[in-house]
């Protein structure tokens, strides 16, 4: 007698065969290189490979729920006729991530000096509904210590853009959010999404692609490495704005694959140069953070500006 699966049952079993068993468990977070089945996967029905893929995402996203990064961030702008390169700025910076916490220290330096020197030093956390950022007081207009509080995620989390390819956030406008909250929402909203499968040299990668009203976005990700996404690609109208995001190198880290360097270039059309900018990953640890690590205290003597409460005081002052 032959016995038919639903389709959320074939789901959860082509999952099983294509991760190999070590998507189930969130404490467990070493992810083993697992085959791609592609001829199961292609019998998929559109919204079975929906689910497919996020639980892919998903599981992914719970390997990397502790994690610490450096970065060293270099821009340049690249003429598209004569291809001559101009430094614009650099930066550097440590992401912190605990479940849906996130916390980042940012030194950025002075555009068109290779040497220049640090121009803003900053500490930012934001736990999805209130966010603190703190300056010292060499970098604070008052000269002393400046703390703000807000409802309002700072930019720096999705506009420094390795962590879109992490799969942290997805930099949108007004807000940003993680690669598989946007897919959902995305086609919650009606967005259509294709899947297929790209050979690049001797790597079998999937392309996700969703049109999502006047934007086309391309998902990339490598099954062998654990579904890591390796490649973005943002296009706007008809290559109106367009960007571009991916990793040329990656390692793995307490099981996981992690980038080592990533390039992002964006350019409009009628820009006459690419901006292009080169993320090098210094260190990255896996299973190390506790609470406190993402966490912003400000010291005595800080000038604080509450814009959720609209006020202003000085910590150590009046009570505060």
């Amino acid at each position: 007698m032959k016995i038919f699966l639903p389709n959320w049952a074939l789901v959860w079993t082509v999952l099983c065969l294509v991760l190999m068993g070590h998507a189930a468990v969130a404490d467990e977070p070493a992810l083993k290189d697992a085959g791609m089945d592609w001829t199961i996967f292609d019998a998929l029905s559109d919204q079975d490979k929906s689910k497919f893929i996020l639980a892919a995402l998903d599981n992914r996203d719970r390997a990397l729920a502790n994690v610490r990064y450096t970065v060293h961030e270099t821009s340049v702008n690249v003429g598209k006729n004569d291809g001559q390169r101009r430094f614009m700025t650099k930066a550097d910076y440590e992401v912190r991530r605990l479940g849906d916490q996130y916390w980042m220290h940012l030194k950025t330096h002075e555009y068109f000096d290779e040497d220049g020197r640090i121009e803003l030093e900053a500490t930012l956390n934001w736990d999805g509904k209130k966010g603190k950022r703190l300056v010292p007081p060499e970098f604070s207009r008052a000269n002393v210590p400046s703390g703000l509080i807000t409802s309002t995620e700072d930019d720096n989390f999705s506009a420094r853009r390795l962590s879109e390819l992490l799969g942290f956030r997805i930099r949108l406008m007004p807000n940003s959010i993680p690669a598989a909250q946007y897919i959902r929402e995305a086609l919650a909203g009606g967005a259509k999404l294709e899947a297929t499968k790209v050979v690049k040299g001797a790597t079998m990668l999937m392309q996700i692609a969703i049109q999502d009203q006047q934007w086309r976005r391309e998902i990339w990700l490598d099954p062998d490495r654990g579904f890591m996404i390796v490649r973005i690609v943002n296009v706007y109208g008809k290559d109106y704005m367009k960007g571009t995001l991916e990793i040329t190198d990656a390692e793995r880290v307490a099981g996981v694959w992690v980038p080592k360097r990533a390039v992002t270039t964006g350019t409009t059309y009628h820009d006459k140069e690419v901006t292009e900018i080169t993320h090098e990953v210094k260190e990255f640890q896996v299973g190390c953070l506790k609470q406190h690590d993402v966490e912003i205290d400000f010291p005595a003597g800080t000038k604080v500006s509450d814009r959720i409460n609209n006020v202003t005081y000085v910590v150590g002052v009046a009570g505060k």
